[in-house]
């Protein structure tokens, strides 16, 4: 993609106190952010229906130009890819986590040394790691899945960051599984978010004096979540059982085709 587009799409993001629904129709309607910004002056007879709010901060992009520039020098630096909505690269699913204490990096350590990709998404910039003691597994991530933010460099862990990334969790997975979560855990806005998304919840249920169970069960019990005790259970739940038997048959060599593709030879 060209170096102006994915600047100009940087700086739109920096607009973040603008209801960003809106944006989004503007970069749907006129197909990329350099038409946006090189319309400016044009953009109500466009699409009447803009807001007029929208159109005076898009007069006021001196600043998150700046800024979106400085972090792409830093991008190019580090050999860090910037992922715009109109790039081939743009994610549709990923196995996904949020590098977490607990199950999060648990999850992604197993995927590792069983040999899949594993994604983070994370809550700040790639400037720095949050939490710090799981730099080593973010560091084999690298070049076995990789992390992901929307967030520019200089951008702290918040608490809000925390539950605005659990939208991209949702939205990149087939399927939400809440392992542990307490009664008000962050876990259980993903999975309200999954929900929304039209994404398959699962939770593993816990006894009743566990804290750390008392989301998974609550969830089950209204009927939020589908319960599954082993990982046959999700397969089964997700119809992948022929999927999985046929991974199994091309590794031991046999074919499950009758009429197999073949070669002129």
């Amino acid at each position: 993609m060209e170096e102006q587009e994915t600047i100009y799409t940087m700086a739109l993001t920096r607009m973040n106190h603008f209801n960003l629904a809106g944006l989004l129709q503007l970069y749907r309607e006129l197909g990329s952010a350099t038409a946006i910004i090189e319309n400016q002056e044009h953009l109500k007879e466009m699409i009447p229906e803009v807001s007029p709010r929208l159109l005076s901060g898009l007069k006021g992009l001196g600043e998150a130009m700046k800024r979106a520039e400085t972090e792409w020098e830093y991008d190019q630096r580090y050999g860090i890819q910037v992922i715009t909505m109109n790039d081939s690269r743009y994610p549709q699913r990923l196995i996904v986590s949020g590098m977490a204490y607990g199950v999060d990096i648990h999850a992604h350590r197993e995927a590792l040394q069983k040999g899949y990709e594993t994604v983070a998404v994370l809550a700040h910039g790639l400037d720095y790691l949050y939490p710090q003691q799981h730099k080593a597994t973010a560091k084999e991530m690298l070049t076995q899945g990789g992390l992901l933010t929307e967030h520019f460099t200089q951008t702290n862990a918040e608490k809000m960051n925390f539950v605005r990334r659990n939208r991209i969790v949702a939205g990149m997975s087939d399927a939400c599984i809440l392992v542990e979560s307490a009664a008000r855990g962050g876990g259980l806005i993903t999975c309200r978010l999954s929900r929304e998304y039209n994404r398959d919840v699962f939770a593993f249920p816990g006894r009743t004096n566990d804290r750390y169970s008392e989301g998974c069960n609550n969830l089950i019990r209204d009927n939020g979540a589908a319960l599954i005790n082993n990982a046959e259970d999700f397969i089964h739940a997700m119809g992948w059982e022929e999927d999985a038997a046929l991974v199994k048959a091309q590794q031991q060599g046999i074919e499950r085709s009758l009429f197999p593709e073949l070669s002129p030879d």
